[in-house]
């Protein structure tokens, strides 16, 4: 599957997260679709682990 590709999926929520959702998809002029997606990738690209820093030395 590509990145491209678009699934179907229903949920069931709470009609206090619909509400949530429908006013933040409203606040950025987009479909609520378009607002779950946004949260949801965001919420991925959180989760994605972090590469291991290197601790600094300093002389």
């Amino acid at each position: 599957m590509q990145k491209s590709d678009q699934l179907t999926r229903c949920y069931v929520i709470t009609e206090r997260l619909d509400n949530l959702l429908k006013l933040w998809a409203e606040q950025n002029d987009r479909t609520a679709s378009a607002e779950l997606r946004q949260i949801l990738e965001r919420e991925a690209q959180r989760r994605q682990p972090q590469p291991e820093s290197k601790p600094v030395t300093i002389h």
